[in-house]
């Protein structure tokens, strides 16, 4: 099912499965790969679960600027042993990368993630609307 941003409030700045460019080379020199990601929405919060199989907690890093959510993952290559010879390998290294523009009803604020079995899980929680109140009106001096 595919939802406008308009709806969700949270909208991947990237395509799944596309390899993007680098935007900052100061951060890595590599391309990035786009990790798939699945949202979906709670009463009081939006959750991101993004797929990062293999990385370690401080190997994610998650930033905001601008209502602009960047997630950026680093695969460590497997190391070798002396007297080994690969006869096959597919497990790769580099780096992942992942951009969501949020709305305004997210509280920026109030980001939070945890890691669990290789699935990233970002909670996205939503602005509480203002409560009604009642305003004292002041006689004047």
């Amino acid at each position: 099912m595919t939802q406008t941003y308009t709806d969700t409030q949270v909208a991947p700045a990237s395509t799944p499965g596309e390899v993007v460019e680098r935007k900052n080379p100061q951060i890595l020199e590599e391309d990035y790969y786009v990790p798939p990601v699945d949202i979906y929405e709670t009463g009081d919060k939006l959750v991101l679960l993004i797929d990062v199989p293999g990385i370690a907690r401080e190997n994610i890093h998650l930033t905001v600027e601008e209502n602009l959510l960047t997630v950026v993952a680093k695969q460590e290559s497997t190391t070798t042993h002396e007297n080994e010879k690969w006869l096959w390998r597919e497990h790769e290294s580099g780096s992942y990368r992942r951009q969501f523009r949020l709305g305004e009803v997210i509280d920026t604020e109030s980001i939070a993630s945890e890691l669990k079995n290789g699935v990233l899980r970002v909670s996205l929680p939503k602005i509480k609307p203002a409560q009604p109140r009642r305003v004292e009106v002041k006689t004047a001096s």
